[in-house]
């Protein structure tokens, strides 16, 4: 069961947008537009836990962990309009950047 869900969260990270970053990438570096990229980042790693918690922290769902991260992110990629400012632009990169760093937390809690 373990590998099953580090083989399915490793296909959403891979699906969502390749790995992590580890810093506030270099688009977002300024200071108002690192404060975009933090507080996205924050509200990524909220939202997976909410997914989490809504799921009882059950690996055997973590189809339904995934469906529902992955409409969170959908629904928020959705909601930017064409043009957006690059700080909404860098809260969508830290909202990404923090789901994936939290599931990646959780995959380690797990297996």
């Amino acid at each position: 069961m373990k590998r099953t869900l580090s083989i399915v969260i490793s296909i959403l990270i891979l699906g969502i947008a390749g790995t992590a970053a580890a810093q506030v990438p270099a688009e977002c570096a300024g200071r108002l537009n690192g404060i975009g990229y933090n507080a996205g980042f924050r509200g990524g790693v909220s939202l997976v836990d909410q997914s989490w918690n809504g799921v009882a922290q059950d690996p055997l769902r973590v189809d339904d962990l995934i469906d529902a991260v992955t409409e969170g992110l959908s629904n928020a990629e959705a909601a930017v309009p064409p043009g957006a400012s690059q700080f909404l632009i860098c809260r969508i990169l830290g909202l990404v950047d923090g789901a994936l760093a939290r599931l990646e937390n959780i995959q380690d809690e797990v297996i």
